[in-house]
């Protein structure tokens, strides 16, 4: 029989017949090639997740991978905020009800409870981590208003999780400009008070916050705590330690009480509040100074005339009407300052509106203010800083400790700075003084002490 070569049979076919077979023999061949590249793309996939597999600090760098790509992310959206360091214009929140009254607690707060925290060694974390209140129709509604809980609970109960109520455990949110700063590196101090990666955090601010609630202002509970404990906090290291705690000093998180609080108090509502208060005009000068050091032109005094005129502006300076004062109106205006003002330079020193709005929202989220909530004269920190330190950690349930030293300048001003003129002190005095008569009814209303029991 005779044989004949594809070659040939091609030419004894008719045209069409061969054009045809050639086009099946090239699909044909480009399915191989495909099918070749696909399993050799599939070895490669195979190899690379063996590689994976054996690397053991893989798994254990894999969320710093996805921080570093993060905190990019984060820096030029803080880049982009710093200039004002105010939180992006949005829909006024709702106000925080005015007719919520104070609270005093009948039972010992951290800060008045018997001396035995520091002097206990055998320190137990019970005394850092308190049992969740119980869920009351006030806490409720709360949580249904502003937090979205879907995947999470408001506060880990297993024990798995038992350490995420101990970062943040605390926070040092103000006043900007009265030592907080340096009470953050007092505290570090303590062997059972761990650092978190950068001291001011900032996570709570608008501009990285904003991510993380919906449409109808409510916070997205487990992204956001995913987040925070994956970028800001030593996870081995507070798991490994379950006698610790960390903690978040951003001076800004006072300042911001309109929207602030319900945030915090959805994402970590067992929060404690360490508050450094200065006097109000000298926390303002210091402030101006700092503005000098960044190019700031104007005069002390041009400087804070365009804050006043701002708060004119928007209608928060009223307070010749006494009904004024701790009204909705107040709250709306406030809120409107907080949004206008590059700096807020005079209001960070009107400490009684921004802890009002602060105590409001830990009541509303079914908790006692003069429980998590204490006062620190940062002038009594300078004069007395061991006695301010050890009423510190008694209020965190920590053991005493003393720091190897105290800084003398606690972040105030040193002597040979310039002064502000005597009369411009005196109308700011006259201008803040019953703002601190507020102050004081409003500590004195809520049960909060701002020094020790027996002074």
């Amino acid at each position: 029989m005779t044989s004949f070569t594809p070659l040939e049979i091609e030419s004894l076919l008719p045209e069409p017949v061969s054009r045809s077979v050639v086009r099946i023999g090239r699909i044909r061949s480009l399915l191989v090639v495909i099918c070749c590249l696909v399993a050799l793309a599939l070895g490669l996939n195979l190899i690379a997740s063996a590689k994976m597999n054996r690397d053991p600090a893989n798994n254990e760098t894999k969320a710093n991978r996805t921080y570093v790509k993060d905190q990019l992310v984060d820096k030029v959206l803080q880049s982009a905020a710093r200039p004002t360091q105010r939180p992006q214009r949005t829909t006024p929140p709702t106000p925080t009800p005015t007719t919520l009254k104070p609270s005093v607690s009948r039972h010992t707060s951290n800060a008045t409870k018997p001396d035995t925290a520091h002097t206990n060694t055998n320190f137990s974390r019970s005394e850092i981590i308190t049992p969740p209140p119980p869920m009351s129709n006030t806490s409720r509604t709360f949580i249904d208003r502003w937090c979205d809980l879907q995947g999470v609970d408001w506060y880990p109960h297993s024990e798995s999780k038992e350490w995420q109520r101990r970062a943040p455990c605390f926070l040092l949110p103000g006043a900007k400009y009265s030592g907080t700063s340096t009470l953050a590196k007092y505290l570090t101090q303590h062997p059972q008070i761990v650092p978190p990666t950068f001291l001011e955090l900032k996570f709570f601010y608008e501009a990285n916050f904003r991510r993380y609630v919906t449409t109808n202002e409510k916070t997205k509970v487990l992204l956001a705590r995913e987040r925070m404990y994956a970028r800001d906090y030593p996870i081995s290291q507070l798991k490994n330690n379950p006698n610790t705690i960390s903690f978040d000093a951003t001076p800004g998180y006072l300042f911001y009480s309109s929207l602030l609080p319900r945030r915090i108090l959805c994402v970590v509502p067992w929060i404690k509040l360490v508050v450094l208060l200065r006097n109000p005009s000298d926390r303002l000068y210091e402030h101006y100074l700092s503005a000098v050091k960044k190019g700031l032109k104007l005069s002390f005094e041009e400087w804070i005339e365009k804050d006043f005129a701002l708060m004119r502006e928007v209608g928060f300076l009223n307070s010749t009407n006494s009904d004024f004062w701790g009204s909705k109106e107040e709250d709306v205006a406030w809120y409107e300052y907080q949004t206008s003002s590059l700096e807020g330079a005079v209001g960070r020193s009107l400490y009684e509106i921004q802890l009002r709005q602060w105590f409001q929202g830990f009541q509303h989220a079914g908790q006692d203010p003069a429980l998590q909530v204490l006062i620190v004269h940062s002038e009594r920190l300078k004069q007395r800083p061991q006695r301010e330190y050890s009423r510190i950690l008694k209020f965190l349930g920590m053991p005493d400790y003393q720091p190897k030293s105290f800084q003398p300048s606690l972040g105030h001003q040193s002597k040979n700075q310039t002064s502000m003129h005597p009369k411009t002190k005196k109308r700011l005095d006259d201008f803040f003084r019953p703002y601190n008569q507020r102050l004081r009814s409003l500590l004195k209303a809520y049960g909060l002490s701002t020094a020790n029991n027996n002074e």
